[in-house]
């Protein structure tokens, strides 16, 4: 009887853990993506520690520091200035191979060059395949069944976007 209490009580503390570490995944992705979408720029090496934790990786040199931060889908590497302790870039991928469906010509009346914001095209496309971000320019990259998106954003603000 004993040894029975001791596996359940086992087994519970299995799952537990387990529960733990998937939510912590699902949650880390979910707040890469938020910090992404908000104004990166304006955070500080300590507000990105507090929301995303410490990172996997740094590495340190006289005018810049390289976080890495990887959850099991997506790597984020932020490059900072640490002479002002601000973010110089930033590149977010994906590590799923998974396309998304067809193309839908339909998506790309709601993509409109010199007003829609990367946080809006973020929200109509979802996340994508990979990302670079710096000061003045950004660029997303989505993988489509038979198609690649690039969208291209001058201050957060889409310039132009190609489809092949």
């Amino acid at each position: 009887m004993c040894r029975m209490k001791k596996m359940m009580l086992l087994m519970a503390f299995a799952c537990f853990t387990i529960t733990a570490f998937a939510k912590s995944e699902s949650n880390l992705s979910t707040q890469i993506l938020s910090f992404i979408t908000t104004n990166p720029y304006a955070a500080t090496q300590d507000d990105v520690s507090s929301l995303l934790g410490k990172p996997l990786k740094t590495e340190e040199s006289k005018n810049q520091s390289v976080w890495y931060y990887k959850t099991d889908n997506n790597t984020l590497t932020i490059y900072w200035d640490s002479r002002v302790d601000k973010m110089e870039k930033l590149y977010f991928n994906t590590l799923t191979t998974a396309e998304k469906s067809a193309w839908d010509n339909n998506t790309a009346h709601l993509l409109k060059t010199g007003e829609t914001a990367l946080t809006e095209a973020i929200k109509i496309l979802g996340a994508p395949k990979d990302m670079m971000i710096k000061a003045n320019s950004q660029q997303l990259h989505y993988a489509y069944a038979n198609n690649v998106l690039n969208l291209f954003f001058r201050k957060g603000t889409l310039v132009t976007y190609t489809l092949y």
